[in-house]
């Protein structure tokens, strides 16, 4: 049988993206952040007046980055108190979390909004499966 691939890629057509750019002020990781954000997406999910939204997304994310890795070096008590990038930590994660919710980025938020239904029972066979400790990390067939 003949292997079929894909061509991922995107053909030059020359125009401008239609992706926002982030600002010039934005810097380091929290541009990084930015641009794997707004690239992740559909290049119509963000519109110009998220901008602001986005670049406090990008910002609180790094931020959150920068605390952990602080925490990771210092640890979380420091002489017998909380080590102040705990407090950071939080706040850029409770910033980021927020923003993420408003700007359609978790996956909660991205499902199209469905009635609410009853999931089917689940068999007993599935939940073998699922208990197997299998050192096998992929899929089962079916």
């Amino acid at each position: 049988m003949a292997r079929h691939y894909e061509d991922d890629t995107v053909d030059f057509t020359g125009e401008a993206t239609r992706r926002l750019r982030p600002p010039p002020r934005l810097q380091g990781r929290a541009k990084e952040i930015f641009i794997a954000t707004v690239t992740g997406c559909d290049p119509r999910h963000f519109r110009p007046a998220d901008l602001p939204f986005l670049e406090r997304f990008a910002e609180s994310s790094a931020l959150a980055e920068e605390a952990a890795a602080k925490l990771a070096e210092e640890g979380v008590v420091v002489d017998g108190k909380p080590n102040p990038w705990f407090a950071v930590h939080q706040a850029g994660c409770k910033t980021m979390n927020a923003l993420a919710l408003r700007l359609r980025l978790t996956p909660q938020s991205r499902s199209p909004r469905a009635p609410k239904t009853v999931p089917a029972p689940t068999s007993y066979y599935e939940t073998l499966e699922l208990e197997a400790s299998d050192d096998d990390d992929g899929p089962k067939p079916s």
